[in-house]
């Protein structure tokens, strides 16, 4: 099935049913000592526009705080920029001993920026003012732009960015869109990084903590001739897990539960959490007058990590539902029965294990007693799943037993290039070019439990190419400033998944679904100085967006199902099984226009229950 979204929007600003398992889980909070725990300091020493009156702390005391920022294509000390924007320079960085962007926005105001839980592998949710968006499926924008060097990175994946070698970040709150780049309603953070100066000077750091944290980073900057300038940079850090995931049989001998597990014998079978990743970056910096300045730059991430740490809080009969209308009591086991009867889980004495409390390690909605637990095993970080579905096969669903995979991985590299040339103060022209692509790969066990509730491996693959042309200037001797340009991107995703549901009955291969999208835009931005103390702002944007969502669905074994049957997942063809496949169909073409500051343009209407199948 295909849909299409086309998007014409134009911007002008001016400033003076299923009854599912209620079972509920939570990104494992980094315990106390944990390597992952970096210290910051205050929000005293936060710069934010509008502050007058910066204060610092500690060593930041006797340092020179001013920052300057690029937030309107031109070089502003931050308190003389009339925009909501939080900057942070790389020295203020290094006292704090801040290695992600995470950290950063935790001392910006209206910013959350969080990793993606286990159900989006590796990557970051963001949200500015309330507005963001943290599905990961390429059938939706994100709500806040994220830059590096004033490239846009287009997808959640990936977004989760080590601050490598960086000069400034710069978040900028409220809608974004007739500066240049792409237009995003929440806000956008960019990344800068440090440009090759041919100082001849370099670094290398290391760090060791607790989980065997391991932490290396350097960088090196050499001058090849007067004109010609490179700088290499590159961070390596891997550390263990903190969630012990726990054998369930194993641990309660004495329960209905059978110790399943292919991966391994003992009591704890790993963790979730650890993290092994490097990443790596060489910039080239060309100026062969004073008026021209380019630079090149490739970089390069690999990260092969566990799965992203969850544990369970909660679980058993949702509600208050249709069929329940009782409010949700954690003592009220979900029956964790399939369409036969038979058990998601079979117990040692043959009847179904029911999806309840006793799943639950720690907290409120916990019953779980009488637990042989390894010595160390806190139970406020381990989870009992084991990422495996060992129901008695069905003619509805018969690829059982399904294993998914314990990982979330990525490698992704990118390419951009940048040109500046000033022709003269009211003429200065802005290239930016890039390529980038990536693949993650990512399993879940949302259930949290050794009853297989749903589980699912996922695999993203995306590549983007953007093209940006800008120029600004001066003119009148600062009586009037602007900046004129155009962005054009071209993005080709695919999404593919193993989504093995049994509280929906289904189990089968997502995808892969396609969704090859173009996004093309000009902008506007001008501003008056009548006076040094007052100016008068206003900009204007139209933009060019379409995508279109192919989506496919198979059976586990590669098949295409029967048509006219009861469902995806039966049998495969021969076995007198009836099954049944997506019948295409189509819906018209999703147009907008509408005058307004701020636009999440290129979001394509997703196939009803697609999303939760995937």
């Amino acid at each position: 099935m295909t849909l299409k979204s086309l998007g014409y929007v134009s911007s002008l600003a001016l400033v003076t049913a299923l009854a599912t398992p209620a079972f509920a889980q939570d990104q494992s909070p980094t315990p106390s000592g944990n390597a992952s725990a970096q210290a910051t300091t205050t929000t005293q020493g936060q710069a934010t526009a509008g502050n007058p009156n910066l204060q610092t702390t500690g060593d930041e005391t006797n340092q020179n705080n001013e920052i300057v920022v690029t937030a309107q294509f031109r070089a502003q000390n931050l308190q003389d920029t009339p925009i909501a924007i939080t900057a942070v320079n790389g020295a203020m960085l290094d006292q704090r001993g801040q290695t992600n962007i995470t950290q950063v926005a935790a001392q910006a105001p209206s910013v959350t920026l969080t990793p993606q839980s286990q159900t989006g592998g590796i990557g970051i949710v963001a949200f500015i003012r309330g507005v963001g968006q943290t599905d990961f499926d390429y059938a939706l924008e994100p709500g806040v732009g994220m830059y590096v060097d004033d490239v846009y990175i287009p997808t959640l994946s990936a977004s989760l960015l080590n601050l490598v070698d960086l000069d400034r970040v710069e978040i900028l709150r409220g809608p974004q869109g007739v500066l240049g780049g792409k237009n995003s309603i929440g806000g956008s953070i960019k990344l800068f990084s440090k440009k090759p100066e041919g100082s001849n000077t370099g670094y290398l750091e290391a760090g060791y903590g607790s989980f065997n944290e391991l932490n290396l980073r350097g960088m090196a900057d050499i001058g090849v001739s007067d004109t010609l300038a490179v700088r290499v940079s590159g961070v390596a850090t891997s550390h263990d897990g903190w969630v012990d995931i726990v054998n369930y049989g194993l641990t309660h001998p004495s329960s209905n539960v059978p110790a399943l597990d292919s991966r391994s014998a003992y009591k704890v079978n790993g963790r979730e959490g650890s993290q092994n990743m490097q990443a790596g970056r060489v910039a080239l910096r060309w100026r062969p007058t004073s008026n021209i300045d380019f630079n090149v730059s490739a970089d390069y991430t690999n990260e092969k990590d566990s799965p992203v740490p969850d544990v369970l809080i909660a679980a058993g009969l949702p509600g208050p539902t249709a069929s329940n209308p009782n409010p949700f009591n954690p003592a009220v086991p979900y029956g964790a029965t399939n369409a036969n009867g038979g058990g998601w889980l079979v117990g040692k004495n043959g009847a179904p294990v029911p999806y309840d409390c006793h799943f639950v390690p720690y907290g409120q909605y916990s019953c779980d007693t009488g637990a042989s637990l390894p010595a160390g095993v806190d139970r406020r970080y381990m989870t009992y799943a084991n990422f495996l579905d060992a129901m008695v096969p069905t003619s509805q669903a018969p690829y059982k037993p399904y294993e998914a995979l314990q990982n979330s991985d990525f490698t992704g590299w990118g390419v951009m290039g940048n040109l500046q040339w000033d022709i003269s103060k009211a003429a200065q022209i802005t290239w930016i070019g890039s390529y980038r692509k990536y693949k993650s790969n990512f399993s879940q066990d949302q259930d949290g439990s050794p009853v297989a509730v749903a589980q699912l491996d996922n695999q993203l693959n995306a590549e983007a190419w953007s093209q940006e042309l800008r120029l600004g200037g001066d003119i009148g001797n600062g009586f009037f400033d602007y900046t004129l340009g155009g962005f054009y991107m071209k993005q080709n995703n695919r999404y593919s998944a193993r989504v093995d549901l049994n509280y929906a009955g289904i189990d089968f291969l997502h995808g892969p679904d396609t969704t090859p999208s173009t996004s093309k835009a000009l902008f506007f931005n001008g501003t008056i100085h009548p006076t040094e103390a007052w100016s008068v702002t206003g900009g204007i944007r139209r933009s060019w967006d379409e995508k279109t969502y192919t989506y496919f669905r198979r059976s586990p074994d590669g098949t295409i199902p029967v048509p006219d049957g009861p469902g995806i997942g039966a049998t495969p063809a021969g076995t007198g099984a009836a099954t049944a496949r997506t019948r295409p169909h189509s819906r018209r073409p999703t147009r907008a226009a509408a005058p307004r500051r701020g636009a999440r343009s290129g979001s394509c209407p997703a196939p009803r229950g697609a999303r939760t199948a995937a």
